[in-house]
């Protein structure tokens, strides 16, 4: 159902978690943190070493005034990875709890995660490279 049809209240949070994005402090793993990029909505993250499976864990700083309402990483350099995500150490489900997608540009795969979740204090997030994509999955992208 579309967004003119839920409440204020949800549509405020909703715009409140673009307009003032949390920090995010990356707390462990070899990916540097490039920033939010309002434009597309989304954390832009950046693996040191290319197409390595890699691991990643760190907090977003959400509070009332600054939610995180389904967060989305955008991982340059990640690889042709699936990653298992836990929030809060509690493991979620791919394709209920969050999503995932590669984008293939000419220097690797990036990996991007929506995650569908809301939070108003501050979250603990790991992504863990789990497997990879199959050669017929890489065609099909």
């Amino acid at each position: 159902y579309g967004m003119t049809e839920k409440p204020i209240e949800e549509l405020v949070l909703l715009a409140r978690s673009w307009a003032q994005a949390p920090e995010l402090k990356v707390t462990s793993g070899n990916i540097e943190n490039i920033g939010y990029d309002l434009s597309q909505r989304a954390y832009i993250l950046e693996c040191r070493q290319v197409d390595e499976p890699s691991q990643l864990e760190c907090k977003l700083m959400a509070s009332t005034e600054s939610p995180v309402v389904n967060v989305c990483l955008y991982i340059k350099g990640w690889g042709d990875w699936y990653a298992a995500v836990v929030m809060e150490g509690e493991t979620l489900t791919r394709g209920r709890d969050y999503r995932l997608g590669h984008v293939h540009t000419l220097e690797g795969s990036d990996l991007v995660v929506w995650i569908n979740r809301k939070y108003m204090q501050p979250v603990e997030i790991s992504l863990v490279s789990d497997s990879p994509l199959s050669q017929k999955q890489l065609l099909e992208q």
